[in-house]
This record gives C-alpha cells, structure tokens and sequence, in this order.
C-alpha cells in the first residue's frame, strides 16, 4: 500500500498535536497515543498498486510550476476508537472556526 501525503510546517504540526491532546482530553479522540510517532498530514492519495518512479516525477514537475496556496478547513477528521485497547477503528469529526494553512 502506498499513501501520498501532505505534512505541515513544524509550527503548524505542533499546532495540531496540541488539538489532538484537547481531543484526547475531552474523549473525543486518543489518535496522537493510539500511533507510535503520528505526525499531522493531509492524505493526497493512497494506492494499492504505484510505479513509484514515475509516480514521483510526475509529481516534480507538476509540482515545479505549482505556487503553494491557502487552504481552510471547517472539518478536521481523526481517527478514533469507541474502545481505546481495540486501535483505531473510526473516523470522529471535529467542528472548528476556521483552521488555515499556507
């Protein structure tokens, strides 16, 4: 399996781990203790089959003449468990102001 992901700036990431300690505090979400070293990301794409080098230079040129941009996110998913000790198992839906990334 091959997953093509997005992660963040180190501002950012540590942004976001701090949301998923309030969520494991409330019993929303236990993701950040559940995955041994879970980093935040954005899922671009996952594969269960992928020529992975012309997969990644496909990705280098389009990426070459891409500007980066903003992105908002009103919803942010994280996985969770309905019984901590099973693993992740489902996807909780947090509701937020306004979340942005450049």
């Amino acid at each position: 399996m091959y997953w093509v992901i997005a992660l963040f700036d180190d501002q950012t990431e540590e942004l976001i781990k701090g949301i998923w300690k309030e969520l494991a505090v409330k019993d929303i979400s236990y993701y950040e203790e559940e995955i041994n070293d879970a980093r935040p990301h954005i899922t671009l794409g996952s594969y269960t089959e992928l020529d992975k080098e012309a997969y990644i230079e496909s990705l280098q040129t389009f990426y070459e003449h891409t500007a980066s941009f903003r992105i908002t996110f009103n919803t942010v998913g994280s996985f969770s468990c309905p019984n901590r000790d099973e693993g992740p198992s489902g996807l909780s839906l947090v509701s937020l102001r306004s979340f942005s990334f450049f």
